[in-house]
C-alpha cells in the first residue's frame, strides 16, 4: 500500500469500522485493501502529476496519509451501497478533492523528499505560482467625477 500504511489505516479508521467495511470473517481482506489504495493512489497521483515528480520519495507530507485514509474510506463505504454513504464521509471527500485541486493549482504545497536522501525538501523551496489581480481602476480615481 502507498500513502497509507495498513496499521496506519487500522488507526485511522477505528477497527471496528475497518473490519465491517473490508473484513471478511472477522480478518480484513488484504486485496480489497490493495483494490482500494490502488484507486486512492490514482486519484491522488492524478492530482499530482505535472507538480511533483512521480512516484514521491519516502517519506511523503503528512497531508497525503490523512487524503489517502479519506479516499479509501470513502471507496469502502461506496463499494457495500454508494446511496447510502454517511454524509460526513461524503464531506471529507469531498474536502479531499478540494485539497488535492489546491495542490495541483499550487495554493498548498507539499514537503517532499528529496530522492535517495530520505531528507524532506521544505516547502517554501518548491516553486509557487501567485496569481495577483489586475488593477480595475486608475490610481488616481476617486468615484467622484466634478467634485
Amino acid at each position: 500500500m502507498k500513502y497509507i500504511t495498513k496499521e496506519q489505516l487500522d488507526a485511522f479508521l477505528n477497527d471496528r469500522s475497518l473490519k465491517a467495511l473490508a473484513g471478511t470473517g472477522g480478518a480484513l481482506d488484504d486485496e480489497l485493501l490493495n483494490k482500494v489504495n490502488n484507486m486512492a493512489v490514482a486519484r491522488i497521483n492524478g492530482y499530482l502529476r505535472g507538480v511533483y515528480d512521480l512516484p514521491l520519495a519516502e517519506p511523503v507530507d503528512g497531508q497525503l496519509f490523512t487524503m489517502c485514509g479519506n479516499l479509501m474510506r470513502y471507496y469502502l463505504y461506496e463499494r457495500r451501497d454508494a446511496a447510502s454513504i454517511p454524509d460526513k464521509i461524503l464531506k471529507l471527500y469531498e474536502l479531499t478533492l478540494r485539497d488535492l485541486e489546491k495542490i495541483q493549482n499550487r495554493i498548498i504545497v507539499l514537503e517532499v523528499a528529496i530522492p535517495g536522501t530520505g531528507e524532506t525538501q521544505p516547502a517554501e523551496l518548491n516553486s509557487i505560482r501567485i496569481n495577483t489581480p489586475s488593477q480595475k481602476f486608475p490610481p488616481h480615481f476617486t468615484g467622484f467625477d466634478g467634485l
